[in-house]
């Protein structure tokens, strides 16, 4: 039994949690206690995390984190980092070892500023919003597959971010994906209040307005109650942007469906940037990735793909072009 199908099967889907045209399904199951690394959060705060531009000059699809605690930090897929010369997302789950400096794979969600604001990064409580991370998520696997690398196609982030800006008619002066929730912050936190974890919750599938959207597991049910707030976050700013005053929740097995699909997938693995291995969801119709480390599935996303969001890539100055195919065919989980 593969560690995705292993880690799916040992969960069970509780009742919804509604507001209004989100509802959060929570996966109950997964390891009690503190887990063997902090959050991003919990680093930061303690002074052990520093994220920096590479380099005075910087390059856009990569950062430096430094680690100089002794725990290993999982940053998760999607996370925004918010400071220096432009504001990123993370590509992909990632496990950063405990005493050392690596580069990870970003995105940028601020396409009009190239300058700094801060030295550092700063976690600012959000991830990227579902529909652009579920495309996002696609474009990683396959820049994995073909070019060995962890890229996205840019163009099509700087076009989910700037869609959604003119369909909640948001102005931001440099493009910012925050501009987009800070002007919806009081509504988003009506939903992050009503969608508070539950004791020995370690994941969670969202709806909305009746349709499947993301899965999110963790090994770990303090991981869960640390992330889910921000996770709520990204699915609650498409909420809003698709709002319907109230809209039944889908049924259970429609849920337990769509579990047995993405644990019956094919993940091909990959070495991880940090520490474990990086799986890649690789399935018709599906997107998305996990992180396996430590012996455990640290962490899974899955999204359903309609057939718009399975088009070509947005040929608009995207990272993954300008990289020299090379053809990698690994193993599969």
């Amino acid at each position: 039994m593969s560690i995705v199908k292993e880690a799916l099967s040992a969960l069970a889907a509780g009742e919804p949690l509604v507001h209004h045209n989100l509802a959060v399904f929570p996966l109950m199951g997964g390891r009690a206690g503190r887990p063997p690394y902090d959050t991003l959060k919990e680093a930061l705060d303690a002074g052990t995390v520093t994220l920096t531009e590479v380099s005075e000059g910087g390059s856009v699809p990569r950062l430096a984190l430094e680690n100089r605690g002794e725990r290993p930090v999982l940053v998760i897929d999607g996370e925004e980092l918010v400071g220096a010369k432009q504001n990123r997302v993370l590509n992909l789950t990632i496990l950063a070892p405990a005493g050392k400096s690596i580069e990870i794979p970003v995105s940028c969600v601020e396409q009009g500023r190239w300058g700094y604001r801060s030295r550092h990064f700063e976690d600012h409580g959000r991830v990227l919003f579902s529909k652009a991370r579920a495309a996002k998520s696609a474009r990683v696997s396959e820049c994995r597959m073909h070019r060995g690398s962890s890229d996205s196609d840019q163009g099509e982030v700087w076009h989910h971010i700037s869609a959604k800006m003119e369909a909640m008619r948001v102005s931001s002066p440099s493009s910012a994906m925050e501009d987009i929730y800070t002007g919806n912050a009081p509504r988003l936190e009506e939903y992050v209040s009503a969608m508070r974890p539950l004791e020995g919750q370690a994941g969670a599938v969202f709806a909305i307005n009746g349709r499947l959207q993301t899965l999110e597991v963790f090994a770990f049910t303090d991981t869960l109650s640390r992330l889910l707030p921000k996770l709520v976050r990204g699915c609650a700013i498409d909420a809003l942007e698709e709002y319907r005053e109230s809209v039944p929740a889908p049924e259970r097995p429609q849920v337990e469906t769509f579990l047995q699909e993405v644990a019956a997938a094919r993940f091909v693995p990959f070495p991880a940037v940090g520490v474990g291995e990086d799986l890649r969801l690789q399935a018709p119709g599906l997107a998305g990735g996990a992180l396996a480390a430590e012996e455990a599935l640290l962490h899974l996303c899955a999204f359903p793909m309609p057939g718009e969001e399975r088009r070509q890539p947005v040929d608009d100055g995207g990272t993954i072009r300008r990289r020299r195919p090379r053809r990698f065919d690994p193993p599969v989980l």
